[in-house]
């Protein structure tokens, strides 16, 4: 049986899940104060959100099951509590 070797311009699991803190990070500034009106207006600040969350779903098809339920992805998870309180 063989097993699948990785390409080397394949980025460790583990880089993912450091990008995915920072991508939420940003997505709370973008939003921090405006209201669903205000965002609209703004195509420029709607649009970077947008690239913003989709990074973070494209991001979280790369990580394996297991290690996500590891680190939970703690620091992430508080900012959105912080965002959402």
């Amino acid at each position: 049986m063989s097993s699948a070797t990785p390409s080397p311009f394949e980025r460790d699991h583990r880089l993912y899940l450091e990008d995915m803190p920072e991508f939420s990070e940003a997505v709370i500034a973008y939003t921090r104060g405006q209201t669903l009106a205000s965002w609209q207006a703004d195509p420029m600040r709607m649009d970077a959100t947008l690239r913003k969350l989709t990074l973070i779903g494209e991001t979280a098809t790369r990580v394996p099951d297991a290690s996500a339920r590891r680190r939970r992805i703690s620091r992430g998870a508080r900012s959105w509590e912080r965002a959402i309180a």
